[in-house]
């Protein structure tokens, strides 16, 4: 059985060491194939000035979905919220996903240990969205990736693993 292609596609913006850790996180999360796709920027029209953020179902439609690819995940750096919402972190719908870094920093940690914060919680809400791309819902285990993040903090608790009941979910899924 061919493993399923997900193309990585990030503004210009986006630092391609953290591209290349997505890569890696989802291809070993999902057992996929992970390339790095075309870069793409945000649609002006995506930007909401009153709000000083950018609608995320706009820029879910432009992120690329290359040839040959099976998913998409976009990686941006602007604040994002949808109806409802008052931001997100990401979201996920058919083939595309998308995840902003906008609130992944750890402006109170400097140096190393900020940096490897912020790359565990890209890393955390990356894997998050390509669950759902793999038909993965949200889960009630606060120790899964697949738990839903209302904050920052739920994102650090929960770290970038499938429960066990997700991984089972996963393996049916793709049997």
């Amino acid at each position: 059985m061919l493993r399923p292609v997900l193309a990585i596609c990030a503004d210009l913006d986006v630092p391609p060491e953290v591209v290349a850790a997505v890569q890696g996180a989802v291809a070993l999360a999902f057992g996929c194939e992970a390339v790095v796709g075309p870069t793409f920027r945000e649609p002006p029209s995506a930007l909401d000035a009153s709000r000083g953020q950018y609608l995320a179902d706009v820029i879910l439609r432009e992120v690329p979905l290359p040839d040959g690819a099976a998913f998409s995940l976009g990686l941006v750096t602007p604040d994002l919220f949808t109806n409802g919402l008052s931001f997100v972190f990401g979201m996920a719908f058919g083939q595309r996903a998308l995840v902003s870094v906008y609130r992944l920093a750890a402006p109170d940690e400097e140096g190393l240990r900020g940096q490897a914060r912020f790359l565990v919680r890209v890393l955390t809400e990356a894997v998050h969205e390509v669950g759902h791309l793999f038909g993965l819902g949200h889960c009630r285990d606060r120790e899964c990736v697949m738990f839903f993040s209302n904050t920052v903090a739920d994102t650090d608790h929960k770290g970038p693993r499938l429960c066990q009941r997700c991984r089972e979910t996963l393996k049916a899924v793709k049997s």
